[in-house]
């Protein structure tokens, strides 16, 4: 499970690790989890280390720290994801989400994340949604629902595209 991106307090990060581990659970699999280990913004520190600590504490869970990396570096990470989470209290576009809907990666995301089908969004703060979200995401491929995020992502890129031509004229 993927939760890429800088580490600040409103991106929420230690509740979907929690629904991460729980998700894992309901699977009945161990679970690697996947974050940057580097880019820690806002006083982020403690997120980072409560979340250290809820894995040192969940043996048969796994937290993998990334070092930031380069763009075709991470895409290619990506695709070796089941989900990607974003489920942030402060994210509006959130490019770690469109590169991931860009990759085929299903992703669950809180409403902030405007342009992303509504079918992946979740409330922030209740961790059993947000798990029941990450099975749902995980078997959307199954039902061929991958394709409801791209199509909402080219057409908000669409719109900007128009928007930037017209203010350019």
């Amino acid at each position: 499970i993927a939760c890429f991106g800088a580490i600040r307090p409103l991106k929420n990060q230690l509740i979907q690790a929690v629904s991460a581990i729980d998700f894992g659970e309901w699977l009945d699999t161990p679970i690697n989890f996947h974050m940057n280990a580097d880019r820690i913004e806002q006083l982020g520190g403690p997120v980072l280390k409560n979340i250290k600590a809820l894995f040192d504490h969940s043996p048969r869970h796994k937290l993998v720290l990334h070092e930031w990396m380069d763009h075709h570096t991470f895409l290619n990470v990506l695709t070796t994801m089941d989900v990607s989470m974003q489920v942030s209290f402060s994210e509006s576009f959130n490019i770690v989400s469109a590169d991931a809907v860009s990759v085929g990666i299903p992703i669950v995301v809180s409403p902030e994340i405007y342009w992303a089908s509504n079918v992946f969004k979740v409330g922030c703060t209740n961790r059993e949604d947000i798990t029941s979200k990450l099975i749902f995401a995980y078997n959307s491929s199954f039902y061929n629902l991958q394709h409801l995020n791209k199509l909402k992502l080219l057409k908000t890129a669409k719109n900007a595209a128009d928007i930037w031509v017209d203010y350019f004229k």
